[in-house]
């Protein structure tokens, strides 16, 4: 039963209907700054970007999806929140100018 309403408040904050700090009274979890769909990288390396698919922290970190060159589809990661920053706006290049 505890289970199942854990399961119902995370689905609610996932889709942003329910505060951070509902989630954190009855989840007792916490909850990145980042928002799901936000353009993240790595702080030290700013080339390497993710995007945020559950912004929940589940075990200290947080699950993201990156386009692997390799296989050439979106694959899932799993990175802690200390270690990536929102990702700057690129700048939108056209040469046909």
């Amino acid at each position: 039963m505890l289970q199942a309403i854990k399961s119902r408040i995370r689905n609610l904050v996932i889709t942003e209907k329910v505060t951070k700090f509902v989630a954190k009274v009855f989840l007792m979890t916490t909850i990145s700054n980042f928002k799901n769909g936000d353009i993240v990288c790595l702080k030290h390396d700013m080339t390497k970007r993710f995007v945020v698919e559950n912004n929940l922290v589940m075990n200290g970190r947080i699950q993201l999806s990156y386009f692997n060159e390799f296989s050439g589809v979106m694959s899932p990661a799993l990175i802690e929140p200390k270690y990536l920053i929102l990702a700057p706006k690129q700048e939108q290049f056209c040469s046909f100018k």
